[in-house]
């Protein structure tokens, strides 16, 4: 006991300085590394930052995904990434292989950054540490004015007559310098949000990974599946026509989307159907006649147009309930879409330039395609005419042996005008119990080519038997004229060419009636 103190007393002798400066050194030198021993054996009880596993495989549908796992039988385990919850968490084991134990749990990963932020994570940091120093030098160049402003306070008159202008000449450098830095700081603090903005939409927003242990009895491998939380993909296709050959390309490819923090890539499944859609099969209900109200005179073309290389899927598997695309590529897990080429075909396709003047001078071009010999499925197209955007809309589902009709976007060379025809001298056109209207129509072709159009026009249809509607004047004769009042003319025009259509009708009534004419949808 009386050595242990004697020791003790020497090393407090050492410590408040009652030793050589050598000896204090030595144990300063010895207590740091007892120190960073007791820390190394601290961390050692600690793992390091986990690894999160890859999946060997991935199936994705439009509203989720699932990755596999593959483990060899006996005890393994692995750490699932993020976006995946414990009760979605299978087991498949393979043939003659007997699960007799699983763990699930929770399992934080700390300072985990997914391979593909850590470019973005090293900016950040980076810029972090810029802006502490760009702070460190104004707050210095701060305090050297004040130490200025203080030394000029404190001098004798006749030591700051002779002092000042040097003085004033050195706070105008420093506060030179110190605008420059604040600048500097400004354009730092700027980029440094805007690396926040992006690290806060890549980066997975839960930390927390799971813990899978299996243990397993037989040869072979357990699949472990894990469905994913926020994963998807979306079709979306490039539309060209081209009309001088009269052939149409649909490209389709994928877009793929995910955010668990580790990345996909090798081969992947994509699905079109929907697992966790509730299915209900619908019930019929009885018919019932009745006065059906006016019938629609006429339906817009313009609905469904809106202004504004890899391989392939190798395989497509088709079920009674389901497509597969198997396509090989990369889905980065930081949220970032992917565009995974899937298919493409060329159609003969008939191609049509059609002028609706009642709701727009310019032409539309409209492709009808030759069968399918695949389906389609519905999703986002970018259309092109002749190589340029023409426009975008929703295609919709086709099943083989199908033709599909596409508007592909305007064609403005190509105009058609409508005008109303004024009556001329002593015409009435309209009385008691009567009224006629008439229209001129100009169609132009700006092509440098010939072209066929097809234009498309109306006349008002009645909706009671004492409304009597009679044509008067048609020319040329159109192509055809529907009982809902329709009329449509092909017209081959040639460059720089244009041609006129005139249209008149009459509208009887009763007298002490009046009429409307409106459009029915």
């Amino acid at each position: 006991m009386k050595t242990e103190r004697s020791a003790l007393s020497g090393w407090r002798s050492i410590l408040n300085g009652g030793a050589p400066k050598s000896a204090r050194c030595e144990l300063w030198r010895f207590s740091l590394r007892a120190l960073l021993g007791l820390l190394v054996a601290f961390v050692a009880c600690f793992p390091a930052s986990a690894q999160v596993a890859t999946p060997s495989s991935v199936d994705i549908y439009p509203n989720g995904a699932t990755m596999s796992f593959v483990l060899p039988s006996g005890e393994a385990e692995i750490i699932v990434p993020p976006a995946v919850d414990a009760e979605n968490i299978d087991f498949l084991p393979d043939p003659g292989v007997r699960v007799v134990s699983v763990v699930k749990e929770k399992v934080y990963l700390g300072d985990w950054v997914p391979d593909g932020l850590l470019p973005l994570k090293k900016e950040l940091d980076e810029c972090r540490a810029e802006i502490d120093a760009m702070e460190s030098a104004i707050a210095a160049l701060k305090q050297s004015i004040l130490h200025l402003e203080q030394v000029s306070l404190s001098a004798e008159s006749d030591d700051l007559a002779r002092s000042l202008p040097a003085l004033e000449e050195r706070r105008e450098v420093l506060e030179l310098e110190m605008r420059r830095k604040a600048h500097e700081l400004e354009a730092k603090t700027a980029r440094l949000n805007f690396l926040q903005e992006e690290w806060n939409s890549r980066a997975p927003s839960d930390k927390n990974g799971i813990r899978v242990a299996v243990v397993s009895e037989g040869e072979g491998n357990v699949t472990v599946r894990a469905q994913v939380r926020g994963a998807s993909w979306a079709p979306t296709y490039e539309i060209a026509g081209d009309f001088s050959s009269g052939r149409l390309t649909i490209a389709l490819q994928a877009e793929v989307a995910q955010k668990c923090g580790v990345p996909w890539g090798g081969e992947l499944a994509l699905h079109t159907v929907k697992p966790a859609e509730s299915v209900v099969i619908p019930e019929l209900a009885p018919l019932v006649v009745d006065f059906k109200p006016p019938v629609k005179i006429f339906r817009s073309l313009e609905a469904g147009i809106t202004e504004d290389s890899a391989q392939f899927a190798k395989e497509v598997l088709e079920t009674k309930a389901d497509i597969v695309y198997l396509v090989h590529g990369n889905v980065s897990g930081d949220g970032t879409p992917s565009y995974l080429p899937l298919d493409e075909m060329t159609l003969e396709a008939k191609m049509d330039i059609v002028c609706v003047p009642d709701f727009d001078a310019a032409a539309w071009m409209i492709a009808e395609t030759e069968p399918l010999d695949r389906p389609l499925i519905p999703g986002e197209a970018q259309n092109y005419i002749d190589g340029t955007p023409s426009g975008k809309i929703k295609l919709a589902a086709a099943n083989r042996g199908e033709s599909v009709t596409i508007p592909l976007g305007r064609v403005p060379l190509v105009t058609a005008t409508k005008e109303r025809l004024i009556p001329k001298g002593d015409e009435k056109w309209w009385g008691k119990g009567w009224l006629e209207e008439g229209y001129e129509i100009r169609v132009n072709n700006g092509l440098s080519s010939e072209v066929e159009i097809t234009l498309t026009d109306r006349v008002p249809v009645s909706a009671h038997d004492d409304i009597k509607v009679e044509t008067k004047e048609i020319s040329p004769k159109p192509a055809e004229q529907t009982d809902k009042g329709i009329i449509t003319w092909k017209l081959r025009l040639a460059s720089g060419q244009a041609q006129a259509i005139k249209l008149r009708y009459r509208i009887t009534y009763p007298a002490d009636k009046e009429i409307s004419i409106s459009e029915y949808r």
